[in-house]
């Protein structure tokens, strides 16, 4: 297991926030998924999407501290960006309604960018599916890479190694430590937590 992966470092700081080093994955060349993704299809998901209440009551287990990532947070974090166009994506089995996953992008201009990851880990294919979603934009907009900032979920790490994510660098970033529910060490309030880009904190002037 690479250790930096089970590690955001986190130190406290002013309030509520803490400092965490996230680690940054960078794909500059998609590798070819496993037929498995072929198994579920995908399709985009709208600003309100109830089916996400029901992903993240599937989904939370493997993730002990987290923001909630249901459907209220969904429209709150991605719908209507006055300066983003956010591609968000839903993950179902092809013979089922049930939503696996659920995927946001962005093209940052340089890189095709994962915002934020939410999945039922009892469907790998589900990311595999998103791993080639996401080759897919980044070819269609030019980027140079595919990036992604991901800490707590050692299945979905070492899932996109094997499809050629790496770590490049890790980046210090703020965390909003009242955005995450769970039960937090005292001692290391974040260690646990599963971070995204979604989770980074703007910093008060």
């Amino acid at each position: 297991m690479d250790s930096v992966e089970n590690r955001t470092g986190a130190m406290r700081g002013d309030g509520e926030k803490v400092i965490v080093s996230l680690p940054v994955r960078v794909r500059r060349k998609p590798v070819a998924g496993s037929l498995r993704r072929l198994l579920y299809r995908a399709e985009p998901a709208r600003d309100w999407e109830p089916r996400l209440d029901d992903l993240w009551d599937r989904a939370k287990a493997a993730y002990p501290v987290a923001v909630v990532r249901d459907a209220d947070y969904a429209l709150r974090e991605f719908a209507g960006h006055p300066r983003v166009r956010h591609h968000r994506f839903l993950v179902l089995p092809r013979f089922s309604a049930r939503a696996v996953a659920f995927a946001v992008f962005a093209n940052d201009g340089s890189d095709c960018c994962w915002l934020d990851l939410v999945w039922d880990h009892h469907h790998p294919g589900a990311l595999e599916l998103l791993a080639h979603i996401s080759g897919r934009l980044a070819a269609q907009w030019g980027s140079g890479a595919e990036r992604l900032c991901l800490a707590g979920d050692d299945a979905a790490s070492a899932l996109l190694r094997h499809r050629g994510y790496r770590i490049q660098e890790e980046r210090s970033q703020a965390v909003d430590l009242r955005a995450f529910s769970g039960q937090r060490d005292a001692e290391d309030p974040i260690g646990r937590a599963y971070l995204t880009a979604a989770d980074i904190a703007e910093i008060d002037p």
